[in-house]
């Protein structure tokens, strides 16, 4: 289960009567246009932000959540702590990095919260699940952070596209007559 933060949609409310934006769901800022020949301008919500993404880090394994699901076998759920939860987009990265083996000693893994959780026998964890998780972390914040930028620079032609289109609509509409 993984529960981190929810991608914003991408069209925003207009504006209120007193010309401010009215909040959004989470409160985030808002990107506003200029106000053009007196028509109020869309308001953009403001994008998951790339450069506010830091890395995901291992940080310790959480002893007290240590679980042995089966007493007949000498395999535990490790529940590695990570430095945040999380969002669903990293999850899946991580997910697609475990899904096949690349060594002998391979283990399940999945992401609770905001933990690795590794079936595994306690004294595998350092010669092989530690360096496995930490590259599959390394790994799932790379291919996230290339994940936002492809989603800012798909935003911002979004932006840029409506923007022509409102301001042509604009010009044409300003040529119009009236006595």
């Amino acid at each position: 289960e993984c529960n981190g933060p929810r991608p914003t949609e991408n069209n925003g409310p207009r504006p209120t009567e007193n010309n401010s934006p009215r909040p959004t769901e989470n409160n985030s800022p808002r990107i506003r246009e200029a106000e053009v020949n007196g028509v109020h301008p869309k308001v953009y919500p403001t994008p998951p932000i790339l450069e506010s993404f830091e890395n995901i880090r291992v940080i310790g394994i959480d002893t007290a959540r240590l679980f042995r699901p089966d007493p007949t076998k000498k395999l535990y759920h490790v529940y590695f702590e990570l430095s945040d939860r999380p969002a669903p987009e990293w999850c899946q990265f991580f997910e697609v990095e475990r899904e096949f083996p690349r060594h002998t000693m391979w283990r399940k893994a999945w992401i609770e919260g905001k933990y690795v959780v590794v079936h595994c026998e306690p004294g595998e964890v350092e010669a092989y699940h530690m360096i496995d998780i930490r590259q599959d972390v390394a790994t799932s914040n790379s291919k996230y952070r290339e994940h936002l930028k492809r989603d800012a620079d798909t935003r911002a032609r979004e932006i840029a596209r409506g923007r022509e289109e409102e301001e042509e609509v604009l010009r044409t509409l300003a040529k119009v007559k009236f006595d």
